[in-house]
């Protein structure tokens, strides 16, 4: 699975794991499997509750701040969740997706036009503040694929709401990605990357 058999002790020692990838490039299948080897609780992103996001991707402009701060207060409030199941019990915990990549999306929104300079500042200051009172996750595992696979598995997996999303929009995450591991980890966190252009 992964190739994660070499750092299976590293994944087993770590509390905090998060699950971080473009977006159809197969993280919630594999965080599901790894979060049962590993009997870790698994906290997956509540795509399915978002009152915002098929809307946002027919009006990106008109719908891509309220989407993003619903989103950051969803994934904090998951992450803090989180954080508190492994104090209290001990137990290890996978997340698919979290509050600190959240600003990959904020950032190509921004840089997109469909947020605001001040909208996108607001968002800055709400994620400074919220991410200083947290910790930092012990390993961030990100798989990636090229934007033209993700899109390809996107169209594969027939969702209506995703239909619209265009390839240029997923080299843009592709980039962002980038750069936010680059911050995670200057954070301490242990980031192991995978190439996932083939399952398994």
């Amino acid at each position: 699975m992964i190739g994660l058999t070499r750092n299976q002790g590293l994944c087993s020692s770590a509390k905090v794991i998060i699950l971080e990838g473009n977006i159809g490039v197969g993280k919630t299948t594999l965080a599901c499997q790894l979060a049962r080897k590993l009997n870790y609780k698994l906290f997956l992103e509540p795509t399915n509750k978002n009152p915002y996001l098929a809307r946002f991707y027919e009006d990106p402009k008109r719908y891509a701040l309220k989407m993003q701060i619903w989103l950051f207060r969803q994934r904090f409030r998951m992450y803090s969740k989180a954080t508190s199941h492994v104090l209290t019990t001990g137990q290890g915990v996978l997340l698919d997706r979290s509050v600190f990549s959240d600003c990959v999306f904020a950032d190509v929104n921004y840089k997109e036009g469909t947020i605001s300079e001040e909208g996108y500042k607001y968002y800055n200051e709400l994620k400074t503040k919220a991410l200083k009172s947290v910790p930092p996750p012990h390993v961030m595992l990100f798989v990636d694929a090229s934007p033209e696979v993700c899109f390809e598995r996107i169209h594969g997996r027939g969702r209506d709401y995703e239909s619209g999303i265009p390839l240029s929009y997923l080299k843009a995450l592709h980039k962002a990605y980038r750069n936010m591991l680059i911050d995670m980890r200057q954070r301490g966190t242990c980031v192991l990357e995978y190439d996932w252009s083939h399952f398994g």
